[in-house]
């Protein structure tokens, strides 16, 4: 869970007031147990793939959601931030957070992984150790999609990392 806080309005779907200032506190799940596909529909390059991420499909997920929510209201409501923060915005004092969590309230931090997983191919995997997709002979995947599992942190020093082994990879090869 990355517990963050913002100077600023940060909620998707409702829209600030004007002339009001706004902190955001929110808790951004790192690792979901939920598993969601993306599938090619067309040979077309231009027709976008079906994406389904069955976001909270695991029980567990909510709970850790809800929790995380619910522990940001706690931090809120200590002396340190009591007397410079207003009232509760979103989603309003008394709001059920497992009905706010799992609808209106959800949000994503855009780090999706795992949808070329490098797996061995029996175990679901679409690309090998050299980052070749099983069943090619030259079409190699060298971005976040090869990470099987969530890592607790943001993505970009690893994909970096998985660019360089790739390099690395593809000139061993030449």
């Amino acid at each position: 869970m990355e517990l963050i806080a913002l100077d600023g309005f940060f909620v998707h779907f409702v829209a600030p007031a004007a002339n009001t200032t706004y902190t955001t506190f929110l808790a951004a799940q790192q690792h979901l147990f939920s598993r969601g596909s993306v599938h090619i529909q067309s040979s077309d390059p231009t027709v976008y793939p079906i994406i389904d991420p069955k976001y909270y499909s695991v029980p567990f997920d909510v709970a850790v959601a809800t929790a995380g929510t619910a522990y940001m209201r706690k931090i809120a409501a200590t002396p340190q931030y009591k007397t410079i923060l207003g009232t509760e915005v979103v989603p309003g004092a008394g709001t059920d957070l497992t009905t706010y969590t799992t609808s209106t309230g959800f949000t994503t931090e855009y780090h999706p992984v795992g949808t070329a997983s490098m797996l061995p191919r029996n175990q679901g995997g679409v690309v090998d150790p050299t980052l070749k997709i099983y069943g090619t002979t030259n079409v190699r995947v060298v971005d976040a999609s090869i990470i099987p599992l969530h890592i607790s942190a943001h993505l970009q020093a690893t994909v970096y990392g998985i660019a360089e082994k790739a390099a690395d990879i593809i000139l061993a090869a030449a």
